[in-house]
This record gives structure tokens, sequence and C-alpha cells, in this order.
């Protein structure tokens, strides 16, 4: 009995390990996250499974998104299908919003209750719930859903199981509205601005919405207002920043600033 008992300990000390370091690839780390423990089962991306949207206002950009990060993987795409307001369970990836069939298929979940508004989890916000059958990203707005796919990926990535992930749930929303990198360089260059956009795109996938873009070589006004090419330079950036939806902050000198 006692060596039964070592046993048990042993296998829940280790499972415990294996959970935390799960969500230890989180980056940055979520303000809820936890293994569900009771299912043996687990979440396989295979060609069963469909992306389900809301056959109203589907959310075919970040459909698009989840698809795109499967090709980068050298996994299928899903087809894509649509809810139905009697759903209560869907073999698939749920992708939506603060929608009342969302809610609705949380509260079919036999587990601590959760309801996803525009005001939780908050701002940029998301819930990722995952069971053997089904997986729900749904975002506050539209960035908290790219977040949490961006998530979804980070944890799919890392995970021991192939193409699969353990049940879980993930709430999360930023602490901070603006979370930006400092990234000084000289804007005449071309190929620093360039550089400044694939660096701001990658640091998006962890969260970040926003760059301090300054002028490493020059600081007077001239350069400014003197060069088409410095000034295009910089409205290019803020193009890429009105596109991707992410804050735009370049510093010019002490009394020149751009938003």
């Amino acid at each position: 009995m006692g060596k039964l008992f070592l046993i048990i300990f042993i296998v829940v000390i280790s499972s415990t390990q294996l959970f935390a370091q799960f969500f230890e690839e989180i980056i940055p780390k979520p303000r809820q996250a936890y293994v569900r423990m009771i299912y043996s089962g687990v979440f396989f991306l295979d060609t069963n499974k469909r992306i389900y949207l809301n056959p109203l206002q589907p959310a075919l950009k970040n459909a698009q998104e989840f698809n795109y990060e499967l090709s980068l993987r050298g996994i299928d795409t899903l087809e894509y299908a649509y809810w139905s307001d009697s759903d209560t369970l869907l073999n698939g990836v749920v992708l939506g919003f603060t929608e009342p069939i969302i809610n609705q298929l949380f509260s079919h979940i036999p587990d601590q209750k959760v309801e996803i508004s525009s005001s939780y989890p908050g701002a940029e916000g998301y819930v990722l719930d995952i069971l053997p059958a089904q997986a729900i990203i749904a975002g506050c707005d539209t960035i908290g859903l790219h977040y949490g796919i961006n998530t979804f990926f980070q944890l799919f990535d890392k995970q021991s199981v192939s193409q699969a992930l353990f049940a879980c749930r993930v709430v999360d929303a930023p602490e901070f509205p603006i979370r930006w990198f400092y990234y000084p360089n000289n804007h005449y260059v071309g190929a620093n601005i360039t550089r400044a956009k694939t660096i701001w795109e990658e640091a998006s996938s962890y969260k970040l919405n926003g760059m301090l873009l300054t002028d490493s070589k020059f600081s007077f006004l001239w350069n400014y207002f003197d060069s088409p090419r410095y000034f295009d330079s910089l409205m290019s950036v803020k193009k890429f920043a009105y596109i991707e939806k992410i804050i735009f902050y370049i510093k010019i000198n002490e009394s020149v600033n751009i938003r």
C-alpha cells in the first residue's frame, strides 16, 4: 500500500511539473492558466476538425491567420464552417468574440464558469479554452483574438504530444495599454526602416503593441522638414502601424514627434 501511494505521489508531482513547464512557454505569462488533469484525451488537429465562425460576422481574417500558422508548421489547413445558435459542443476550433453562442459553449463546459465580454478579461484580452474535441479562442476585440491565436500556437509548439494540446484554459489581458520596445536607428537608411517593421511584426507575437523609434544619428529639425525621403520613411512606418492596428510613436527630437 505504501509503495502504491509513493508511485501515485511521484506521478502527480511529475505531472504537476510537466504542466507548469507547459505554461512557462507563454510569453508574456498569462493572468490565469491551468491544465484540466481530469481529461485523459488531448485536442488533436486532424482533418476532421473545422474552424467554426459566426455566420453573421465571421472572423475571416483571424481564420486565415490560424490556417496560415498551420501551413507554416506543415499542417493541413482546416475548412471553415458556421456555428448555429443551438450548438453546445463543436468538433474543431471556434473563433469569435463576445457573441452569445461563445458564452453558451462556455456554459456547457463542466469547469469553473467564465463569460467573455467587452470588459472581461479586458481590452485586448482573450479566453482560450481547450477540450479533447473543441478549442475555443474568443477575444474581447480583434487584437485580443489575435493574441489568443498566438497563445494557442505558443503552446502547440512546446507541448509533448504531436499536433495536439492538453485540455486547458488560459484567460489573459494586458496589464498596460501601451507595451513598446525601443529601436534607435538612422532613418535615412531604408534597410533600417524595413528592419524596424520586421522587428515590430515579431514583437507583436509577444504581445508588444508599440515601438519607440528614434534617430540615432540626426536630431535636428531640418532633417525632418527638408528631406522628403526622411519624411517618407517615417510615414511608411506609420502606415504599417495603421494596417497592423498597433501603436506607433516616433521621437524626432525633444520638440517634434509624430503619432
